[in-house]
């Protein structure tokens, strides 16, 4: 039985890839023609996510951010500059100011704010940074604050299972009764499921899942799938 749907932010409850689009329009337009813009955020992303293991997310911020858009480009062959690299950071952390829900959010929160079940959210990323989302996303509306677990604050990142293990702890639940929702395979799908939660993976850019043991439960492509999916398992719970 389900008890609590706990959300991952980043390209989960809004379209982060809007905002670096609009970043690399600005400070990279003549370095690649023809950019496959979905492909580059991903590795972009995907290059940040492994610098968590080198402890750029909490030493050295801005190293990190460097890194991830250089490495990048370099996989297409394309060399910039630290300097470029990090206008174009400060670029898309501008643009990530004006972040809107997606449409269907405020009524997915409602509803299962009336079922009576726990929500709240886990992501990873600098306590500043992601407090500015939620703010934003006015996501104070519809889950307490002890329930917005950021990696940087707790001090334990995804896809290591304590994250969720500490929410669980939080909502006095067993693991068994949470669904976990989130974009990234390895640290949404694989660490929520690596701590016995059911999870869907929101696969809104139509990636090719990785070639892991680890299924997840449900994958829904838009944020439409994923309304009807969750009113689907509501009325299952009823």
């Amino acid at each position: 039985m389900i008890k609590g749907i706990i959300f991952d932010i980043d390209d989960t409850l809004y379209d982060q890839q809007k905002a670096f689009i609009q970043a690399f329009n600005e400070c990279l337009p003549t370095y690649v023609k023809d950019v496959d813009y979905g492909a580059l955020f991903q590795r972009m992303r995907a290059y940040g996510d492994e610098s968590f293991t080198l402890g750029y997310e909490q030493t050295d911020l801005r190293k990190m951010q460097i890194y991830r858009i250089k490495r990048a480009l370099r996989d297409d062959q394309i060399k910039v500059s630290d300097e470029l690299a990090l206008k174009f950071q400060h670029a898309f952390e501008r643009y990530q100011e004006e972040i809107e829900l997606f449409g269907e959010m405020p009524s997915i929160f409602e509803r299962i704010k009336t079922k009576g079940l726990a929500t709240g959210l886990i992501t990873n990323g600098t306590a500043k940074r992601q407090a500015k989302k939620i703010e934003r996303l006015r996501l104070k509306e519809w889950m307490p604050a002890d329930l917005m677990l950021i990696s940087e604050e707790v001090g334990i990142a995804k896809p290591k299972t304590g994250i969720f293990e500490l929410m669980a702890h939080r909502l006095s639940m067993v693991n068994s009764e949470l669904l976990y929702i989130g974009d990234n395979y390895t640290n949404d799908i694989i660490g929520g499921k690596s701590a016995g939660w059911q999870t869907i993976w929101a696969n809104y850019h139509r990636l090719t899942k990785p070639t892991e043991v680890v299924e997840t439960d449900y994958t829904v492509q838009s944020p439409k799938e994923l309304a009807l999916l969750l009113e689907r398992l509501l009325v299952k719970e009823e």
